[in-house]
Order: structure tokens, then sequence, then C-alpha cells
């Protein structure tokens, strides 16, 4: 079955360019530890976020550019690409740290690749490391998606493995064929119209009341149009 995106997913994705970016970025600050390592975070995140459904899959456009997108897994996917290091440079600050990020995040995601890209930061003040994920608003959902990281990089205890915090999200399917996205992109017409037809019906009195000879009358007059219904 074909993943596509919803309508406000879409309009977030269309809406972000290289001037108007409409990513999130997640951040997480780590305490010193003898024990962590630029390896060691790479490995953290290449194994835990893409246990989420959409951060191992891309966008697929329907022929001729038609409708939404559709999500589709990447076989085999491997984010080492995905997955950088950066050093705040010193004294390593607020502000520092802040004008890292602005700088990290600020280009445009890969639309070929899964719409996200993580950092694994050391040289804060008092030796303290720093986890960045950079999302798309179609991979994100606002606060929400940002939230569901979480969950995922984070432990309870410090020993915890947070890889089996949470089981794998199910895959939304492979990349579907040039037959299905046409399939697709015809059920999405079909749908926009139905959709369309009963916004209309809502906003307007006595414009689904009937035949059309009747439903003529009722746009000329539709008291007359409630009245034939309550009888």
């Amino acid at each position: 079955m074909v993943s596509r995106l919803s309508g406000m997913e879409a309009v977030s994705l269309h809406t972000e360019s290289s001037t108007v970016p409409a990513h999130a970025v997640a951040l997480i600050i780590i305490e010193a530890s003898d024990q962590l390592s630029h390896q060691r975070l790479r490995e953290l995140v290449g194994s835990a976020l893409p246990q989420l459904a959409r951060f191992r899959c891309r966008l697929m456009g329907k022929p001729l550019g038609l409708g939404q997108p559709v999500w589709a897994e990447i076989d085999d996917y491997d984010p080492t690409s995905q997955i950088h290091s950066a050093t705040v440079p010193a004294p390593g600050g607020r502000r520092e740290f802040a004008e890292l990020i602005a700088w990290l995040t600020t280009g445009a995601l890969d639309r070929h690749k899964p719409l996200w890209e993580a950092w694994n930061i050391d040289g804060l003040e008092g030796g303290r490391w720093a986890l960045a994920v950079k999302m798309s608003p179609a991979v994100s959902d606002g606060v929400a998606g940002a939230a569901s990281v979480w969950p995922r990089l984070v432990t309870t205890g410090p020993r915890d493995d947070p890889t089996s915090n949470l089981p794998s999200e199910p895959s939304l399917g492979t990349a579907p064929s040039i037959g299905e996205l046409v399939t697709d992109t015809a059920t999405e017409f079909v749908e926009n119209y139905v959709t369309g037809v009963w916004l209309i019906a809502g906003a307007v009195p006595g414009c689904a009341c009937g035949p059309p000879a009747a439903g003529c009358a009722a746009w000329a007059n539709p008291t007359s149009c409630r009245k034939r219904r309550r009888r």
C-alpha cells in the first residue's frame, strides 16, 4: 500500500526553500564522560533513529509532478553519510554552540535522501557533548515529531541501551511501481474532489437538496428548500 504525505505535511514541505527554512532541530546535551566518543555517538544515532519509519525512507514524486509525494523505504539503508562530527570553537560556551548549530543546520535537506541529518558535537564547556538532529517538517511533524526522537536516544539509566527502548516502527513500503503511482494519483484526485464537494455542501445552505432542477431553485431560494425538507 502506498503511503502518501498528508495535506498539512505537504504544505510544510512545499513552503520550505533555501531562503525560508522550515526544518526542526532537536538538541541533546550530554554530561562529560570518558566513555563518550564521536564513534560511539555515531553508532548510537545510526542504530536508533532508523527505527523510526520515516527516518529510513525517502520521498518519491508522482508522474508529471501531480499529487503529493509518497514514502518509499530504502533497501538496506545505511545512515552513515547523514551522521557527521563537529567541534564547538573555544571556549565552548552557549554563544559558540548556538553559532555552530546555526551554521551546521542552515542548508536545505537533500530530498533524494531521508529527510534528516545528525551531528555529534564535542568541545562544550566542562567536557560536555551534544547531539543535534535536523529534520524536515515532513519527517518531524512539528513538536510531536521532534519529541519522538528523545526516547530513541535517551535512557533512564546510565547502562540502558536506547536502541532497545522501543520497537522499530513498521515499514511504510518499498518504492512503488509506476502503475501504483498512477493509481494513487487518481485516487488522490477523487478524494480531493469528494472533500471539496463536502466542504461546499457544508458552507452553502441548500446546495445539495435535490436533483439539478431543484438544486437550481434552492440556489435562488434556499429558504424554500429548507421548507421542503421539513415536510
